[in-house]
């Protein structure tokens, strides 16, 4: 069984944001937006190897799937930002996209995406999930 096929169909099926298959089984999905369901998902603790299907993967994105108690095999995504791409590939992951873009944008479009901001300013990857976790907590998505 394709673990990536089953992901991705799901994902655009049920219209989930983020769907997780490990042994051809849906171990994790959700329909919230943003980052919140990468990071709902690191808190689950998974092991083993995983496959990944989400709409949008960026600089934030990555550095869940490269810290994630669970190796990640397999990405795919609708659209996936040069430097997360760039990111997980030299980690040997293997990704599969719909479009690459120069950066993800916040909803008006205007500027980068909040998320990308708080990535890009730490690389540290116990820094990043800190500060994410105070942002959603300010914005109250979690």
């Amino acid at each position: 069984m394709d673990n990536l096929k089953v992901a991705k169909e799901k994902m655009i099926i049920d219209n989930r944001s983020l769907v997780v298959v490990k042994n051809g089984q849906i171990v994790f999905e959700s329909s919230k937006k943003g980052i919140v369901p990468m990071y709902d998902l690191y808190n689950e603790g998974l092991t083993g190897k995983i496959y990944i299907s989400d709409r949008f993967i960026g600089g934030g994105a990555a550095k869940f799937i490269l810290n994630f108690e669970a190796s990640t095999v397999e990405v795919f995504t609708n659209i996936i930002s040069k430097g997360a791409l760039n990111l997980l590939e030299s980690k040997g992951i293997k990704v599969e996209y719909k479009k690459i873009v120069d950066k993800i944008l916040n909803r008006t479009g205007d500027d980068f995406c909040p998320v990308e901001k708080i990535s890009m300013e730490n690389d540290d990857f116990n820094v990043f999930y800190n500060k994410l976790r105070d942002f959603l907590l300010q914005t109250k998505q979690i």
